[in-house]
């Protein structure tokens, strides 16, 4: 199965990916703001609830450009959380863990085959 981050467009039809948290929201036609989600200038896409600051107001008086749905698209990277460090996505955390520990995969998997008996029980020791 491919997994894919941020906007995926097929068609008409548009999926979003939250990088922190992996909700996703899929519909025909959706933006950015149908999905309640912003991408930052390093394309990291993620929901407004992890926006670092304030989102910029909707209308600017007398401005016709739609300020608010470009910077959707163009977050700046001080309003990024992934670019500010202040949410590290789940998968680069289990690599920084294992780098910083000198720790194998293989010696991870073997240690987990050896304490538990089936999936289930170490799902839930993990929950």
């Amino acid at each position: 199965m491919k997994i894919r981050q941020g906007f995926v467009s097929n068609s008409s039809s548009s999926s979003f990916i939250c990088l922190i948290s992996g909700h996703v929201e899929a519909g025909m036609d959706m933006s950015l703001s149908d999905a309640g989600m912003v991408e930052c200038e390093n394309d990291h896409v993620f929901l407004d609830d992890y926006v670092v600051g304030k989102i910029p107001p909707t209308n600017i008086d007398g401005d016709e450009y739609d300020y608010h749905e470009e910077w959707r698209y163009e977050c700046p990277a001080a309003n990024c959380p992934v670019c500010t460090m202040s949410k590290i996505p789940d998968d680069l955390l289990l690599k920084y863990i294992l780098k910083s520990r000198d720790l194998k995969k293989s010696e991870i998997l073997q240690d987990i085959q050896t304490s538990f008996n089936e999936f289930k029980q170490f799902k839930e020791f993990v929950s």
